[in-house]
């Protein structure tokens, strides 16, 4: 099975024309930081590509869950952003199984959104789950 990265590469050969290291060196490391359960979202366009990883939450503290929160909810105001002044735009999901190696499949831009907000309810959820279980300090 080919690398993630790899399928990007290929996904990503007849659309991007500029700012090719978004994905020879910044969406490259991505990759290689990818482990087995993480999924994301991948959009390519002419001059650039937009790399979100999904994190897993377990054995995250609620100050880094918080931090995560704030910062994915920033992710899709900037995501909604390079769709609206990109509409040309390929998005695409993409799941690891192992090794860097998963699965890469063409989506739509509101299926993109849909995932965005589905990972932050995750980040909600977990989050009130941690909080709930800390010892209440009397």
């Amino acid at each position: 099975m080919p690398t993630i990265y790899s399928r990007l590469e290929q996904h990503a050969a007849p659309v991007l024309q500029n700012y090719k290291t978004d994905l020879t060196k910044n969406d490259r490391l991505e990759c290689r930081n990818l482990k087995a359960g993480q999924g994301g979202i991948w959009g390519v366009r002419e001059n650039g590509t937009h790399f979100v990883v999904f994190p897993l939450l377990y054995g995250l503290s609620p100050v880094e869950l918080a931090k995560l929160l704030k910062k994915s909810r920033n992710t899709l105001e900037y995501i909604k952003e390079i769709m609206r002044l990109h509409p040309k735009a390929r998005w695409y999901n993409f799941t690891c199984e192992t090794d860097q190696r998963g699965k890469v499949r063409l989506t739509t831009a509101e299926h993109a959104l849909s995932r965005l907000n589905a990972s932050i309810t995750s980040i909600q959820t977990r989050l009130a789950e941690v909080t709930n279980a800390q010892p209440r300090s009397q």
